[in-house]
């Protein structure tokens, strides 16, 4: 997949295609990454949707005026509320851009685990702003409470950044070769029959620039001097990014996971321009070394992107030297991949069953919809009680961590969490060996494959050693970071 997208880098100028001055590249790139993924690793499922036959019905002349007429009279009221949004905006030094996905609950609070614990240590509660993206939530849930909901209010100016966009000139030299590419292989050939010239340059004028357009207005009423980021990579998150780059904001992406050579949003850029990407945060900040050093490797002949190591700022607020007793064994689900059926194997319920020590089985939050069919299966294996898994799915990860003796995972990034926390990390899936290669040589994590008849074994080896060495102490991954100095000019 990685060499996939190389290769295109190596074959065409895909640095050089623009909408005016802004860069189209990772937009594409990124969506073909996440498009081979869900191709390569996910069977799709989907069925046939029965279309309703009375939308084809044809409407009477007086039902189409009415429907005009409905639909004018809620554009100009749209209108209205997005000019009582817009000038109830206030101007503030930082703004913080992030999901309720990012979210936890803690005190009682919806409390952003990256974002949250900055505002608090730098003093920001009188100069700061969150952009949140997602359904629109009641305030009360919130520790911080300046929080606007831009999404809802482009749709209601829409049609007049629309009309701004005609004046913007798309520059896709060689696109159609890169199409023709894509249509050679059997796995992109569906991409490229979306994504054509014309679909292409339809979407960034009917689409992108309308909220490049929408960011601008914004921004330049806020004033922002820093935005931050969790998740760039989002069609509103990329406009924000550009908008950002023409005022002269500086923007940052803040580590919300893996950060690998084969996260394609963050590693193996191989065709940067001398000034950057418009559409890629100027800073990333890191949890690690590491993690850093995969940014580093395609951000040192350019003068625009930089990495800063920074630390975790959620784990840093939980972490405290003396840890309590560890007696759990933390198992951290994922969504696809991998499967449900990989997720509960014969060889790991028969684990959870046979071993002594109680579990922390833990969903990812965007797994909390299959909650019901995980407990069924719980339950019928008679292994519900020991799993606890409405705790493990709504305490904080932190809070789990300190009380962990092994985390078991396929391959999120709780590993890097679990590392710093001084827990070992068994890895499942062999996506985790490419991923966390240096967890690995430092012994903090390690693979093993549960198809194997000796799983059972290896596992039971490794947590009777983790049990002999529980008095070792990772000092690397300990450190802990001042977040006191990031919000200097």
């Amino acid at each position: 997949m990685r060499d996939f997208i190389l290769e295109i880098e190596n074959k065409f100028p895909v640095d050089q295609w623009k909408v005016n001055e802004i860069h189209l590249w990772p937009i594409i790139r990124i969506k073909l990454f996440f498009y081979l993924i869900n191709k390569i690793d996910i069977k799709n499922n989907s069925k046939a949707v029965d279309r309703d036959l009375n939308h084809f019905k044809k409407k009477s002349k007086y039902h189409i005026i009415k429907r005009k007429t409905k639909n004018y009279i809620k554009k100009i009221i749209g209108f209205l509320n997005f000019l009582s949004w817009y000038f109830q905006l206030t101007k503030c030094k930082y703004l913080f851009v992030g999901s309720d996905s990012h979210r936890v609950n803690h005190k009682n609070k919806r409390y952003n685990r990256f974002f949250d614990p900055l505002i608090q240590l730098n003093n920001l509660e009188n100069s700061y702003m969150y952009f949140e993206y997602g359904i629109e939530k009641d305030l009360a849930d919130y520790r911080y409470k300046n929080i606007r909901f831009h999404e809802p209010q482009f749709n209601k100016l829409k049609i007049y950044v629309k009309l701004k966009s005609k004046k913007y000139k798309i520059h896709l030299n060689q696109y159609e070769d890169f199409i023709l590419f894509l249509k050679g292989s059997n796995i992109t050939k569906d991409f490229a029959d979306k994504n054509s010239k014309k679909q292409f340059k339809h979407w960034v004028n009917s689409i992108f620039i309308p909220k490049y357009i929408f960011s601008k207005i914004v921004l330049n009423r806020i004033k922002a001097k820093q935005i931050h980021f969790l998740c760039y990579y989002s069609e509103f998150n990329y406009a924000l990014i550009a908008a950002a780059k023409k005022l002269n904001i500086k923007t940052v992406e803040m580590q919300h996971g893996p950060q690998t050579s084969i996260h394609l949003a963050y590693g193996s850029w191989s065709r940067v321009p001398k000034n950057g990407y418009s559409t890629l945060p100027q800073e990333f900040w890191s949890w690690d070394k590491i993690s850093a050093n995969v940014i580093k490797c395609w951000i040192k002949n350019n003068e625009h992107h930089k990495v800063r190591v920074v630390g975790h700022p959620w784990v840093d607020y939980w972490r405290i030297d003396n840890f309590q007793d560890k007696r759990f064994i933390l198992y951290s689900l994922q969504p696809n991949p991998p499967s449900f059926e990989e997720l509960f194997s014969k060889p790991i319920l028969n684990l959870i069953t046979q071993t002594k020590e109680p579990w922390l089985i833990r969903l990812h939050p965007r797994q909390l919809d299959s909650y019901d069919k995980i407990e069924e299966l719980l339950r019928k294996n008679k292994i519900y009680t020991k799993s606890n898994l409405y705790i493990a799915s709504h305490e904080p990860l932190p809070e789990l961590l300190k009380k962990t003796k092994l985390h078991l995972t396929h391959f999120s990034g709780t590993t890097i969490e679990a590392a710093m926390f001084d827990v070992q990390t068994v890895l499942l899936h062999k996506i985790g060996l490419k991923s966390f290669p240096e967890l690995i040589a430092q012994n903090k994590a390690f693979f093993l494959d549960s198809s194997e008849p000796n799983f059972h074994h290896q596992f039971i080896s490794i947590l009777k050693a983790q049990e002999r060495n529980k008095k070792h102490k990772n000092t690397y991954y300990c450190k802990k970071y001042n977040f006191k100095n990031l919000f200097k000019f």
